[in-house]
């Protein structure tokens, strides 16, 4: 497999000159991926691994071994071509481009502007494609339907009205945070099950306060900060940076509660890894979470899988410490100490401390690891050694 993290340059620069060209087919749609993985028109296997922010633009030269090159190539897409006499000035081109946009940016259709044309995508039928651009009655234009290769040199617009567009990124953060995201996340209780077993007259306020301490002094300042340095280290794409991180994490587990809790989920999150992204890194570091050659904690996994997702560091890390505070809250729920309702209250009153400890840990460098949650961590060994449990830590 070639594996490719970085575009070298452009087929048209003449130190390529004379070399075997393999075309890569990338979709417009494609392009801003950092990660995925394609087949060349020769049938070499091409893992593509990219900084963030990267366009992969045709043309781009992605691998060079002397000899071959492999090349981006855009794939052709349908797409209704708009086309306008050259008897209109500029003020009536620029009315006719922006009564395009508008209406195609309101069905958020990509635009893509080339050789003097305006190319719209089919995303639809030709037909509606075709009765939208009538209905702008726009002066001195033509419209026939192309096979036509789009967004070449940068993304093709597609916001309306100043918004931006949803993004995979987004979606992705909305898959990590999902509850029925099966990694295990809601059979542990982190020690609150015996806590409020002991403590009868605890109420919504008492439950509040031990959840806000246990996410800003507990797993911000450990979790939050691994998992903001392992989604910096899959950005780079460095596995044993990931590993390190994995066995540093590991070594402030003190409890046995902490280790099963973070490591069961871990565990799998990085088996459920292959159906959602497809990355060398992630897939490496599944593979030696397989192996045991790493524990395979559950913040160094989601900071990995949250990067491959196109997450940013900041929202991954809210991400991370708000499904904790969830995960505390649906305890106290299940264990009949909150209602539901006043458990969704209680999660949205927590979101000031949530940004500042979020911020905290993405500031923090790596050498000032900490948490303390001691009444918590001497109630989750309580909770071991409990005849009757609900939950599993």
């Amino acid at each position: 497999m070639l594996h490719v993290r970085a575009v070298l340059g452009r087929l048209d620069e003449a130190r390529y000159s004379g070399r075997t060209v393999e075309r890569l087919p990338i979709h417009s749609s494609e392009a801003a991926k950092a990660r995925m993985r394609r087949r060349t028109d020769a049938g070499t296997d091409v893992a593509i691994e990219l900084p963030r922010g990267t366009y992969l633009q045709h043309g781009a030269v992605l691998a060079d071994d002397g000899k071959r090159i492999v090349v981006v190539e855009r794939t052709p897409e349908e797409a209704a071509v708009v086309s306008f006499s050259p008897a209109l000035d500029r003020e009536e081109l620029l009315g006719a481009a922006v009564c395009l946009g508008h209406a195609f940016g309101n069905q958020h259709v990509p635009l893509d502007v080339a050789a003097g044309e305006v190319r719209v995508p089919v995303t639809t039928s030709r037909e509606v494609v075709l009765a939208t651009i009538r209905s702008l009655d726009l002066p001195d234009v033509e419209v026939r339907f192309d096979s036509v290769p789009l967004a070449l040199a940068r993304p093709a617009g597609i916001a309306a009205h100043g918004e931006k567009p949803m993004t995979a990124g987004f979606l992705g953060g909305l898959q990590l945070a999902d509850s029925a995201l099966p990694i295990g996340r809601f059979v542990h209780s982190n020690g609150l099950e015996a806590l409020l077993q002991d403590d009868a007259a605890a109420g919504e306020e008492t439950i509040a306060d031990i959840v806000r301490v246990f996410v800003t002094e507990c797993v911000a300042p450990l979790d939050g900060v691994v998992l903001a340095h392992a989604h910096r280290a899959t950005d780079a794409g460095s596995v044993e940076r990931l590993v390190e991180l994995d066995l540093l994490l590991e070594t402030f587990k003190t409890t046995p509660a902490a280790r099963l809790a973070s490591t069961s989920c871990g565990h799998r999150l990085v088996a459920l890894a292959p159906l959602l992204v497809d990355s060398p890194t992630v897939a490496e570091l599944s593979r030696l979470v397989a192996g045991r050659r790493t524990p395979g904690n559950l913040a160094v996994v989601d900071g990995a899988v949250a990067c491959a997702l196109g997450v940013d560091r900041e929202a991954a890390v809210l991400i991370e410490l708000r499904g904790a505070a969830a995960g505390l809250f649906s305890a106290a729920v299940r264990l009949g100490r909150l209602s539901a309702l006043r458990a969704q209250g209680a999660l949205r009153g927590l979101e000031p401390p949530l940004h500042a400890a979020a911020a905290e840990a993405l500031r923090a460098p790596i050498d000032l690891l900490r948490a303390a949650a001691p009444e918590l961590e001497i109630y989750a060994l309580r909770h071991r050694r409990a005849d009757a449990r609900l939950f599993m830590t």
